[in-house]
Order: C-alpha cells, then structure tokens, then sequence
C-alpha cells in the first residue's frame, strides 16, 4: 500500500494572488473600469522593446545615443499643370 495520501492538499496562493489583483481595483472604484486605450499599451510596448535593446547594448559593451527627432512635413499634393 502507497504511503503517498491521496487527496493531497493544494497551494491557492497563486489563484488568491491573482484574484486578489482583479478584485481590489473593482472594490475600490465601485466596480467602474478604465481603459487607458491602445496608445497607453503601445507606449509601454515601445518602453519594453527600447530598455532590452539597452540592456543588450549594455552587455556588449556598447551605449544608446538618443538622436532627435525630425518632424517630417507631408508632400504637398502634386497640382496639374493646365
């Protein structure tokens, strides 16, 4: 017979954590949702990509050297000639 026990209890830690993160905002706000929109995640998105390249540039021994930013003014519709 297997000492091991059958039933064995099991951590909820994980799912209480996370439960936890999506309760708290809802109790707090009296249950009204935000949405930041698509240009807060694509900020953040950018924000991600630039600190890896970084880090990788940093662990080759290399540095980031911001440049400014150009504003590029749109052509200008062509005109027939008459």
């Amino acid at each position: 017979m297997s000492t091991k026990r059958r039933m064995q209890p099991f951590s909820i830690c994980k799912h209480t954590s996370a439960q936890r993160y999506m309760f708290y905002p809802m109790w707090t706000t009296q249950g009204q949702y935000c949405d930041p929109g698509m240009d807060y995640y694509e900020k953040k998105y950018q924000e991600l990509i630039l600190n890896k390249l970084e880090k990788k540039a940093r662990n080759l021994g290399f540095q980031l050297v911001p440049t400014p930013v150009v504003q590029q003014l749109a052509p200008s519709s062509p005109t027939l000639a008459t």
